[in-house]
């Protein structure tokens, strides 16, 4: 899954990189970086909502967002990545705070009523923040409009024979080789066989 923003008459795309939350400028074509970091999976809390999430339109639940190219990791109600799926990295998807048909607000799962925003009119690079309903005062509907996405189809899917590999300290996504386009990989070979 994708979530997108328009600001200043261009789209933006929600970002995990080097462990931090930022919008990005949506790729002209989707097999670079930006798209494998502008992509998510998301995980129901309630199991029996799993069959059919994938390209689909979630509201009124509480998910885990897993970054692409970091499997197992998820991103945690204090903007980081933990391998650890606690209560602390779920957010309620619910209706985009900005009234509009088909957005969807990202609300923290430990704290009702404070949301993932992204600023106003911003460039590529802005940094994702938290804030709350009940602490900023909204003028002229800034912080609804900061704090609404649309979900759109992810930029990148997995190829049909990947696979992720455990590691030490992370997992890590492996896909055949002719798959990738304008992306940063590593080469593995297998030299016993």
């Amino acid at each position: 899954m994708t979530f997108t923003q328009e600001s200043s008459g261009r789209t933006f795309v929600l970002s995990s990189s080097n462990g931090s939350l930022t919008m990005q400028e949506r790729p002209a074509v989707d097999g670079t970086d930006t798209a494998v970091h502008a992509t998510f999976r998301v995980h129901p809390q309630d199991a029996a909502m799993l069959h059919g999430t994938y390209g689909a339109t979630l509201k009124d639940t509480s998910v885990q967002i897993e970054p692409f190219d970091m499997p197992g990791t998820v991103i945690t109600n204090n903007l980081t990545l933990s391998a650890q799926k606690s209560a602390g990295s779920f957010f309620n998807i619910v209706p985009g705070l900005d009234g509009k048909p088909n957005s969807v607000s990202l609300e923290l799962g430990t704290k009702p009523g404070c949301f993932l925003v992204s600023g106003a009119d911003y460039s590529a690079g802005a940094k994702i923040q938290v804030s709350c309903k009940s602490s900023v005062q909204s003028i002229g509907g800034i912080l609804e409009q900061a704090a609404s996405f649309a979900q759109a189809a992810p930029l990148r899917q997995y190829h049909p024979v990947s696979f992720v590999a455990k590691g030490v300290k992370r997992n890590f996504l492996l896909e055949p080789f002719y798959s990738l386009r304008d992306e940063f990989y590593t080469v593995y070979f297998n030299l016993a066989a």
